[in-house]
Parts: structure tokens; sequence; C-alpha cells
């Protein structure tokens, strides 16, 4: 209300829209600068998973904004070019999907070296096919860091454990099968 004469729907719509706006650059500015952070200070130490945490927190923060905001569009051309962005977001979306179903499943034919300390820290390198850089590591229920060098080799920091144990390799794709090469035995 400004001079006592209440607001339209049309300047409420605009001031949520900016505010809207202002909230959602200032959130993605904080993303960005801690991304940019992670990068600086983590270097190349498992950059994917990061990588995927801060795209789910941005696409979060816009979200909440978006709805805790009731941001609607000031125009029809605005409201058009969010049409076109929601359908555009769907079918990246779709895509995503569709690679994940074809993404093939991982194989591990190979650990080098196949044992280590109890105390865990040691690095490992895995060989077979069908790894991503979504890739996950695991020594028995104990997940690894891990960094993805290619579609055929992950290194991998052993986590403390003890006995043997099997190494599997989570991807888009599923889960990969054990055997004898997939042992890992402590001492």
């Amino acid at each position: 209300m400004a001079d006592g004469v209440p607001l339209t729907n049309n300047e409420v719509d605009r001031t949520r829209t900016r505010a809207g706006a202002l909230v959602v650059m200032a959130s993605n500015f904080a993303i960005a600068a801690a991304s940019a952070f992670a990068i600086v200070k983590v270097g190349d130490k498992d950059f994917a998973q990061m990588a995927a945490i801060l795209t789910a927190a941005f696409t979060a923060v816009g979200t909440m904004t978006t709805a805790y905001l009731g941001i609607r569009a000031a125009s029809n051309t605005a409201q058009s070019a969010v049409a076109g962005v929601g359908e555009q977001v769907a079918k990246a979306f779709q895509q995503q999907q569709q690679q994940q179903s074809t993404a093939p499943q991982p194989t591990v034919t190979g650990i080098t070296p196949n044992t280590g300390s109890a105390a865990g820290n040691e690095q490992v390198t895995i060989t077979g096919s069908g790894f991503s850089p979504a890739a996950v590591v695991k020594f028995g229920p104990n997940t690894a860091l891990s960094r993805f060098e290619d579609d055929t080799r992950i290194t991998a920091m052993t986590p403390p454990g003890s006995g043997a144990v099997d190494i599997t390799v989570d991807t888009p794709g599923g889960t990969s099968t054990t055997s004898a090469a997939t042992t890992f035995t402590y001492h």
C-alpha cells in the first residue's frame, strides 16, 4: 500500500517477481561460490559426486524459492518463456531417465592390489567395464572415496575394514556382480 492506495494484482506480481529473482540470484551465487571453493580446495577428490550434490542443491533452492514466493509471470511473454523452459527441463529429465535405463551394468574384472591394511586409506585400482562418473565403490558395506578414471578404470581409497570383502561398483546401469576377482582382503 503506497500512500494509502492498495496495490494492484499486477504490482504485487511484479514485486513478487523481483523478490523471487533476487533470492534465486543470491542463492545461485552462493552455490556457485561453494562450487568454486570445492573445486579449488578439494581438487580431484570425487568431483563427480560433489557436482551432482551441488546441482541438486541448485535445483532445490530455485524450486523452493519459486514456490514459496508464488512468483507469477508479469506478462504473457514471460509466461511463454517459462513454459518453454519447463518443456526443456522436462525433455532433459526424460533424456536423463532414458540414458540411465540404457546404461550398461558395470562389471569388475580386477582389483590391484587385492589386499591391504585394516586401517584403510590405501589406493586400489579397479578395472572392468561400464563405469561412469557417477560410480560409487563399496568395500563390503562401506563406501570408499573413489575417482572415475574412464569407463574401464576407477581409483579408490580403501575404507577401514577386516577380513575378506567384496568390492562392488554402483552406477546408473546397476551394481556389479561379485566373484573371486572382486574380493579384497584386509590384513
